[in-house]
């Protein structure tokens, strides 16, 4: 298969960038009350607030708190992990990594 050397005229791009827009992922911004409750989604975070309406329900005050503890802290370490996650992301990302240094002769650098 034989491909010209000269590569695409400038039309092309030019034609796609207007039809359909720049390549780029667009960052979306959440409410973080809305965030943190998708973290209290799944099994064990609602079989957790069954037992807090149940105990709620009940009036047992202290099994209330502690359970409802549990939920929120549960769902503060599933945000604490996700923003940790986005960081070393964006970190790694943003600069690329330290030239290697060889441990060889000069003439290997």
């Amino acid at each position: 298969m034989a491909t010209p050397g000269h590569g695409q005229a400038q039309a092309k791009p030019r034609s796609r960038l207007a039809k359909d827009g720049p390549d780029e992922i667009s960052e979306k911004d959440t409410d973080a009350c809305l965030e943190f409750l998708t973290y209290i989604r799944g099994p064990i975070p609602w079989m957790i607030g069954f037992a807090v309406v149940l105990s709620g329900v009940v009036a047992q005050r202290q099994g209330f708190c502690i359970i409802l503890l549990l939920l929120v802290a549960g769902a503060g370490v599933s945000v604490s992990v996700s923003v940790s996650e986005e960081r070393h992301a964006r970190l790694a990302t943003m600069s690329p990594a330290p030239a290697a240094i060889s441990a060889g002769p000069p003439s290997w650098r």
